[in-house]
């Protein structure tokens, strides 16, 4: 967190092209705190996020064993990176329904 609070600090400058993105991994490898930490410092600077999100069954299967919510897009959710506009998740191949509608209803977009 502090590392991507200083690059945001010293590097931020949309004005002439530079943008920082915050990108935790994967939303399951990624702790409630790390979330909330980094979606405290997208909403400081204005910055946009991505990340990784069940690219594989594994990945899907991991985020409703170990995850308390039983759902990576709810985790995402639940920690305040989600709904910040600018957030974009990568893959997205194993989200249920109900996981692509929270996406959706949270403005979270996914490249085709």
């Amino acid at each position: 967190l502090d590392l991507w609070r200083a690059a945001a600090q010293k590097f931020h400058d949309p004005e002439n092209g530079i943008n920082i993105v915050i990108g935790p991994v994967t939303a399951y490898s990624a702790s409630a705190e790390l979330l909330q930490g980094a979606a405290a410092i997208r909403r400081e600077f204005n910055l946009c996020g991505h990340i990784h999100l069940l690219e594989t069954r594994a990945q899907a299967m991991m985020a409703k064993q170990f995850l308390p919510s039983g759902s990576a897009v709810k985790h995402l959710h639940d920690a305040g990176f989600l709904q910040i506009p600018g957030t974009t998740c990568g893959h997205c191949v194993w989200l249920s329904e109900e996981e692509q509608d929270m996406m959706a209803a949270a403005g979270g977009t996914a490249p085709r």
